[in-house]
């Protein structure tokens, strides 16, 4: 009996901390919306010792064997028909979508990684195989490239930041035989405020009337949050308290939300006041997320240092008054 008793307090305790963990993880999101995940986590590079230098072929998949990296040995198809049956990267098989691979990424500072691609075939010369590369780099401004591989079928390539697809195309028996595989690769990296510049001047404003009525315009500029890399955005803020805040970029696949949370939608709920004006000449204030074009629902939020230099502002947003910040540093358009 008190065996049983103290096994169902430990389980209730499990389950309570589960809880709050789970709390916890939704809570600091804030539900945050980045129209895709973030980065994918950094994964092994080129090497499998990870001592910056890519192991020659042989060398590494008799380390990845030993250890244990080879999840998933390739099984030949039953059948003898000519066919490729497998393109692998890093030798990985698991495929998010059919002929596309994820989560590797750019290691910090570089700007490219070195991977073994291997094909698997059979009744296929692979001597007679074009394979090519097809790189569409996503910074600065999507340039596309061709590279023609060697016409093996175990051999290291470049990849990087971008769309990556390695395309095999062979001579068979059975007519040609074609199969790609795309490797989408990360690099975690600011892209169209790269090189965005922007340093505090003196302020402008003297009163609250000052910075009230200030801040209305157009403006546009960079978002820093401590979640994913600097984005580029658009605000409109109008005399009676309504918001328009948009970005139109995408970064390593993922578009980029102005407000980084809620819906960039124009809606009338989408409301912004300035409570405050503080002795040091910035302001505070409360700022309205809305979760899409119509709906009354709106999550509050705070708006700290608001600070007017001009034809400059910056102003720090706290979703649900504590995440962030969500740092706006703008030019008036």
């Amino acid at each position: 009996m008190s065996t049983t008793y103290h096994k169902i307090r430990a389980d209730k305790k499990l389950l309570i901390i589960t809880i709050i963990a789970l709390v916890a993880v939704i809570g600091g999101s804030g539900f945050g919306i980045y129209k895709l995940s973030t980065n994918p986590p950094p994964s092994p590079t080129g090497d499998v010792n990870h001592d910056g230098k890519v192991d020659d072929l042989d060398t590494r998949k008799s380390e990845e064997k030993s250890s244990g990296r080879s999840t998933n040995p390739v099984k030949p198809p039953a059948d003898q028909k000519p066919q490729i049956y497998d393109l692998r990267i890093d030798n990985r098989y698991l495929h998010d979508f059919p002929g596309e691979v994820f989560g590797i990424s750019i290691p910090s500072g570089k700007s490219q990684v070195t991977e073994p691609f291997e094909i698997y075939s059979q009744g296929i010369d692979i001597s007679k195989c074009t394979i090519k590369e097809t790189v569409v780099h996503d910074y600065p401004d999507n340039k596309k490239e061709t590279i023609v591989l060697k016409a093996i079928s175990l051999q290291n390539v470049v990849l990087y930041d971008g769309y990556n697809t390695i395309t095999v195309s062979c001579p068979s028996s059975a007519g040609t035989i074609e199969q790609s595989l795309r490797i989408p690769l990360t690099d975690g990296l600011p892209e169209a405020c790269r090189n965005f510049a922007f340093t505090d001047s003196a302020v402008t404003a003297n009163n609250y009337d000052d910075l009230k009525n200030g801040v209305i315009g157009l403006w546009a500029g960079c978002v820093t949050t401590p979640w994913v890399p600097k984005y580029y955005v658009t605000m409109t803020l109008m005399p009676y308290g309504i918001y328009s805040a948009v970005s139109n970029e995408v970064m390593d696949f993922s578009e980029a939300n102005a407000m980084y949370y809620g819906s960039e939608a124009d809606n009338p709920y989408k409301q912004y006041s300035i409570k405050d004006f503080q002795s040091n000449r910035t302001g505070t204030g409360e700022i309205d997320i809305t979760w899409d074009a119509t709906s009354s629902q709106t999550s509050r939020g705070s708006l700290k240092n608001i600070k007017l230099m001009g034809n400059k502002l910056s102003f720090e947003f706290f979703h649900f008054h504590q995440y962030g910040p969500v740092t706006f540093q703008l030019y008036r358009q």
